[in-house]
């Protein structure tokens, strides 16, 4: 149960990004008496005008944001979130970092480590209701994690109701998923329905069979939704794998995701369309499905690029190096690393993984003798799996998988999920990991998502 907290006042905030909903709660904290900052560096025209109406500072570049708040706010596209969480990141941030965005419970534990990993605190937030704009507040902040309370004292009550859920990462997001499920995947669903109905000639008779209530209801989620329908297209992939890592079937949230992809054109307009041009649009749009493999490649793709620098930069002298004796050595993380996409390989070609089969563990690669073994190791690998997520149906992804321990099974979901968890997520969180290890030993940190503190990005 979400508990009220008393209001901190005058904190050093960083905001990233004014968008339409991050530039209105800059504006309430900023109203509150709070310094809020942001970063006019590649943002766009839109941005500044909506960052100089809402009152905020412009910090110049995000080094010099990092080095000034106490705590940053990210608020972003989904997609986004990892990158820009790696970006404050190599600035060294330390203060307190409260991911605000649509993401899956899972996400936001990845991002957690990208942040925890530089030394900074972090607090996952899910923004529910729309962009606060004065009056009664109808804009809920739900929070969980250590630090939860003192973002949410950041909050004033008449600007928006900041909620501390718990302090468990990952609930705070998982009821904006599933708040959005409801909200956001219903009403692609009344839009996908009216489509149908148009185009099978009964909209009238079912329209009938609903009443007035219902059928204007209906209406009004299918014409107002397509305004927004390119900003739901990435939450509702994070809704579906939200659902896919708890074992739940995700596609009717990864159709929801086509039906706003199609309806992405009306970006821009400032008043909703009528519902004739919106079920028009859905029924003759030329944007075609996307499977879960073709959405999963450019991910994969991504990551591993980044893997692979960081991996060329670990020195064959250095293979043995431990920060601690409790720690595994740098041998041993980098090849951990160059083995894990094989993980991919066999969650794809089998519904099944048992650690311990007839009680003995199951054999482990050799470390790599120097440098360049690793990385031939880890192209390998990677290779092999991309071709085999590339080459994976829906169907075949949706399959469950069980991971297993001498024959008593630890967990069961779907094979997408899996790969997110097991190969992606996983990937990251020990990339991270690699990035200390490096640092520790005053070797240059690669630039991933953005500039390092050692580089630029290419």
């Amino acid at each position: 149960m979400g508990y009220d907290v008393v209001v901190m006042e005058h904190t050093r905030i960083g905001l990233l990004h004014p968008g339409q909903m991050g530039s209105a709660v800059g504006a309430a904290l900023a109203q509150a008496g709070h310094r809020v900052l942001w970063v006019s560096t590649d943002r766009s025209p839109e941005s500044r005008r909506r960052a100089a109406a809402a009152g905020l500072e412009d910090a110049g570049t995000l080094e010099a944001l990092a080095a000034q708040a106490e705590v940053i706010l990210s608020i972003c596209p989904p997609h986004a979130a990892p990158e820009v969480a790696e970006q404050v990141a190599a600035r060294g941030f330390t203060g307190i970092y409260a991911d605000c965005n649509a993401i899956s419970p899972h996400r936001t534990r990845a991002v957690e480590t990208i942040i925890a990993g530089a030394g900074a605190t972090y607090v996952d937030g899910g923004i529910v209701g729309g962009p606060p704009a004065g009056g009664p507040p109808r804009t809920s902040l739900y929070l969980s994690g250590a630090a939860a309370d003192r973002v949410a004292a950041c909050f004033p009550a008449q600007a928006l109701h900041a909620v501390v859920l718990s302090d468990r990462i990952g609930a705070a997001s998982a009821l904006k998923m599933c708040y959005a499920a409801n909200t956001k995947g219903t009403s692609a669903l009344f839009a996908a329905i009216l489509a149908l109905a148009e185009q099978e000639g009964v909209r009238d008779a079912l329209e009938r069979q609903w009443g007035e209530s219902l059928t204007a209801s209906a209406h009004k989620r299918a014409a107002d939704s397509a305004l927004k329908a390119w900003r739901f297209v990435g939450e509702m992939h994070e809704i579906a794998a939200t659902f896919a890592e708890s074992g739940l079937p995700g596609g009717f949230h990864a159709a929801a995701a086509e039906i706003y992809e199609r309806l992405a054109p009306f970006k821009g307009r400032t008043e909703p369309p009528v519902l004739d041009e919106v079920l028009d649009t859905l029924s003759h749009s030329t944007v075609s499905g996307m499977s879960i493999s073709e959405s999963m490649v450019p991910e994969f793709d991504h990551e591993v690029a980044g893997l692979r620098t960081t991996l060329e930069r670990v020195p064959s002298d250095k293979l043995d190096w431990k920060p601690h004796p409790a720690s595994g050595s740098m041998g041993w993380l980098a090849g951990h690393l160059a083995n894990l996409p094989t993980w991919a390989v066999l969650t794809i070609q089998q519904d099944d993984l048992d650690l311990l089969p007839g009680g003995k563990p199951l054999d482990q690669p050799p470390p790599p003798a120097d440098s360049a073994e690793l990385v031939d190791t880890f192209d390998r690998n990677a290779a092999a799996a991309r071709a085999a997520i590339a080459g994976a149906g829906d169907v075949d992804l949706l399959r469950p998988w069980a991971l297993l321990q001498n024959g008593v099974t630890l967990m069961t979901m779907p094979k997408v999920a899996v790969l997110r968890i097991f190969v992606f997520n996983h990937l990251i969180h020990h990339r991270a990991q690699l990035g200390v290890y490096l640092r520790l030993n005053d070797i240059a940190v690669p630039s991933l998502y953005g500039p390092s503190a050692d580089e630029a990005p290419n």
